[in-house]
């Protein structure tokens, strides 16, 4: 989708130079599971170290997706969007919805949105409609380093969400710096 700019993108992140590696999460509090979001081995999980700020891996209708990158990202109460700016547009290549309220160390369900899959992989320049998955932020351990954003995505149709449903099981995160906000950033206290 291509847009005009919108007035306020100067609310949108910018993504400093940050990297996607293995590196440790904070604990939840005492007596708590951390949601399986955070302990599943197969999720990437982003840090400041190799300069990109934005990891996506899996499989999407039997093509192998891998991405790693730098993007502009903008985190709301009820959603997440990584956008592209191309002259004096924005296209939005991903974009997550819920309908809870968005909680540190809690993995929260999805209720849609769409990604387009960059023009370097296999289905590039495809957009598909999410049905399913989930999101999450662990309370980071050193709030001085940033955060990490993590997305499971489990169910999608072609296109918009009338489009054939196809098998999706792609994996994300994105870095955010210590400056960037985090939205109704407390602890579950359920």
């Amino acid at each position: 989708m291509v847009s005009r700019r919108p007035p306020g993108l100067v609310h949108i992140l910018i993504a400093v130079a940050v990297g996607c590696s293995s590196t440790a999460q904070s604990t939840p509090p005492s007596g708590k599971q951390p949601d399986t979001i955070f302990t599943d081995p197969g999720l990437p999980v982003c840090s400041s170290a190799l300069r990109k700020s934005y990891q996506l891996t899996g499989q999407l209708a039997g093509q192998t997706i891998d991405v790693e990158t730098s993007q502009v990202t903008n985190l709301e109460p009820q959603s997440f969007q990584i956008l592209v700016v191309a002259g004096d547009s924005v296209r939005n290549d991903l974009v997550l919805t819920w309908t809870v309220p968005l909680v540190e160390d809690k993995a929260i369900p999805l209720t849609g949105a769409s990604v387009r899959i960059p023009d370097d992989q296999p289905l590039g320049g495809q957009s598909f409609c999410i049905t399913a998955g989930d999101f999450g932020s662990a309370r980071p351990a050193d709030p001085a380093v940033g955060r990490t954003l993590l997305f499971r995505l489990t169910g999608a149709r072609e296109g918009d969400c009338s489009g054939t449903e196809v098998r999706m099981s792609l994996e994300g995160c994105v870095w955010r710096s210590p400056s960037a906000s985090f939205p109704a950033a407390t602890a579950d206290a359920g």
